[in-house]
């Protein structure tokens, strides 16, 4: 069970991916501790929680709550109490974020 000061994201918290087939946590840290997807075909497979879905997208865990609140940011699932984030959705929603730079004539 994680502690309370991990559940609201003032102290890092173990970054582990879920992987629903078989059932294991595996580290998907990079070497800045930014989480990275894990290698594999199956993303739609693959849930994050909402730490785990904020360190991915640099962002915090409660731009992520609020957002959620507010009817805005990344599509997410509802696992009983839990909200969790699929990379290919988190992907989907940063490249929608994306703006074009044109430069002046």
């Amino acid at each position: 069970m994680r502690s309370k000061s991990a559940l609201n994201g003032s102290a890092p918290s173990p970054v582990a991916v879920l992987d629903r087939e078989n059932g294991a946590a595996e580290d998907t840290r990079n070497a800045t501790g930014v989480v990275q997807p894990p290698n594999t075909s199956a993303d739609c497979h693959t849930y994050l929680t909402t730490v785990e879905a904020a360190s991915y997208l640099r962002l915090r865990p409660r731009t992520l709550q609020l957002w959620r609140m507010q009817g805005k940011g990344p599509d997410y699932r509802k696992h009983g109490k839990l909200r969790v984030y699929t990379v290919a959705d988190l992907d989907r929603w940063a490249d929608a974020q994306r703006v074009a730079v044109h430069a002046e004539k």
